[in-house]
């Protein structure tokens, strides 16, 4: 009996305390890109815009450009006895300026890291590489939803 009491109080103060979602807002019509300019690795780039979804609209007053600066790299952390790579480290950084008729509204660097093992297949490796950097660009690109609407 006491759980469903505090399950209810915790439901009227959620629900009154004027809660909504963080990509609610993303839906606002006030927010359109005229440009979405990519600079470095276009890959990444590309794989970003197509998360975000951001409107493309030209004519809108209100429109943006939007710059990507994104950049990979693959470090080797540490070597085995023989020589050969044992342990990577996979950085991408991105820089978003988000622009209003050439003036800087707002700058910010994102950067996500990830280590891991040498594998004997290469194959396999290769695969887990891309798998990785696709996950880190999905998490940057959450983080940029959320730096462009807010």
């Amino acid at each position: 009996m006491l759980k469903k009491i505090i399950l209810f109080v915790i439901f009227i103060f959620v629900s009154s305390c004027s809660y909504q979602s963080i990509y609610q807002k993303k839906n606002d019509n006030n927010f359109f890109i005229k440009e979405i300019k990519l600079e470095g690795d276009k890959k990444i780039g590309k794989i970003i815009t197509s998360q975000i979804k951001i409107e493309k609209d030209a004519i809108n007053k209100n429109s943006y450009t939007l710059t990507l600066n994104s950049k990979k790299l693959i470090d080797i952390i540490t070597k085995d006895s023989l020589g050969n790579p044992a342990i990577y480290r996979v950085i991408i950084n991105i820089q978003a300026v988000l622009e209003e008729d050439k003036i800087r509204i707002k700058e910010k660097n994102f950067n996500k890291t990830f280590t891991y093992n040498s594998m004997e297949n290469k194959f396999d490796q290769s695969q887990y590489k891309k798998n990785i950097e696709k996950n880190l660009t999905d998490k940057i690109a959450e983080e940029l939803i959320i730096f462009l609407y807010y």
